[in-house]
Formats: structure tokens, sequence, C-alpha cells
């Protein structure tokens, strides 16, 4: 709770629709690693065939084998390749602010499992999250303006990071018997810089922070050249609280983005 001169501001219930969409993103990656388990294989009968059974049996093995292909192996290859992605990053644990960001990353990877990240972004707009009022003592609470929002942490203007990435897992799903879809998940680390803005005590305390980066990402292979990428990354930087104090600032955010990789085409 924070207080303005003639006003007070407080904090209705928190109500993060972006952090349940969130879990579902988190739960999605628990679900896709429990689908790369081995599946049970089950002994097939030992009572006799006819030959018009056997016949029948391996005329449907052909059947679905046209219908399935076999999928073995990296169909999607990135090492020694270089990978460009516009994002777009929403904030979704933030109790003040909702900030909306865009982004570029370019990655370079090493080799499948390996690959540096370097990242921008700068934010788009930043808006009251809907869980704060200012409450005035002789009036009724109403949404806090641009000038009491900028007396909140939080207000980031510019991020920056380099960081490691770390692909353990690479994954197959079969849709529907007819196409097959590929993808990795990845978690990445690293350091960065942020830039915030803020008043404290009626002086502009707007500066620049080295920060920390944490996630983890998932890309969904379309085709040679083309994915699809999903993230959350966490943001940690200092912010000053007053004219002395600091305290560890989180950025968490749900990030969504394309992936064009270069060269466009691989070999094996």
């Amino acid at each position: 709770m924070s207080f303005y001169p003639n006003g007070r501001l407080v904090m209705e219930s928190f109500r993060f629709p972006m952090v349940r969409a969130a879990r579902c993103f988190l739960g999605a990656l628990v679900l896709t690693g429990l689908l790369l388990r081995p599946g049970i294989l089950v002994a097939q009968s030992s009572s006799p065939q006819t030959g018009e059974e056997e016949e029948r049996r391996d005329l449907r093995g052909d059947e679905l084998r046209e219908r399935i292909p076999a999928v073995t192996g990296h169909l999607f290859l990135k090492n020694n390749r270089h990978e460009i992605s516009p994002i777009y990053n929403v904030s979704i644990a933030d109790a003040f602010l909702r900030k909306h960001i865009g982004a570029l990353a370019y990655t370079f990877h090493l080799d499948e499992h390996l690959a540096i990240t370097a990242r921008g972004g700068f934010t788009l707009l930043s808006r009251h999250s809907g869980t704060v009022q200012v409450c005035e003592a002789t009036a009724s609470c109403r949404e806090p303006n641009d000038v009491e929002l900028n007396r909140l942490p939080g207000n980031t203007n510019l991020m920056a990071g380099l960081q490691a990435e770390f692909s353990p897992v690479y994954g197959k799903i079969n849709l529907i018997a007819e196409r097959v879809l590929h993808f990795d998940i990845y978690v990445t680390g690293g350091l960065g810089l942020s830039s915030y803005s803020i008043q404290k005590d009626g002086a502009d305390a707007s500066g620049m922070s080295p920060a920390l980066l944490l996630g983890v990402g998932q890309r969904y292979f379309v085709n040679q050249w083309l994915a699809v990428r999903l993230e959350i990354i966490d943001f940690l930087y200092f912010q000053p609280t007053g004219k002395k104090d600091r305290q560890i600032q989180n950025d968490f955010l749900f990030t969504v983005g394309a992936s064009f990789f270069f060269p466009t085409t691989f070999s094996y």
C-alpha cells in the first residue's frame, strides 16, 4: 500500500489472467515431456493365423505405414544456423502495471543443443493492471493517472540481454496421423540491462540497472526456415524505493514470436 498527498493507493484482489496462461504453457511443457516417454510394447497373440488373416493384417500394416511415416532422428537441424526472432512480450505478474514490449532476438546455434542469444526490446505501452485504485480521503476510489503510476516500481523503458541457451529436448508429435510436428524445449539464462522511470520524494529517480535473465522456452518448427517461439522470461533488476533504499524488481514476461532461420535450408 502506497500513500499519496490527499489520497492513498490500495490494491484490489489480484487477478492475473495472463498468469493462468503462463501456467497452461508450463503445463503444456510438462505434458510434452510425458509424451516423449517410451511407449509400452504389447506382445502379439501367439494363436495361429490363417493365410487370409495374415494377408489382411499385412494390407492394414501397409496402409498405416503410408499414412504414418516413421519418424527417427532430428528432421530439423539448427547446427551453425542463425535465428532472427521478432517477439512480443507482455508482463504477467506485475501488481501495478501491465507492460506490452516489442523486442528482437538474435540466436546463433553452436550445435543442436547449445546457442547464444542477444535480445533487446522497448516498452510499447504501459498501463495500470486493473488491480490498483487511488482512494481520496473525501472522494470515492478511482483509477490512477499517469503521474501517480510513475511513482510505482516496475515502469521499465528498455531491456537488453545476452543469454546462453541449452536445448536438452527434441521431440515429434504426430497430428491426427497425417502430419508430424517437430519441436524443442530449452532453458536460458544470462545478464543484461534494464532502464526504468520512477518518481520518488518529488524527484526523478529514473536510471538503469544490471539485470539477471532466466527463462524456459519452446519452438514449434513449421518448415526448414520458420518456427513459432514461446517463452517465459524473468528479468530481475534493482530499482530504488526511496532516496537510498533499493529493492529487487521482478519482470515476469510471456513471449510469443516467429523465428526465421538462415541459411533457409540444411543438409544431413
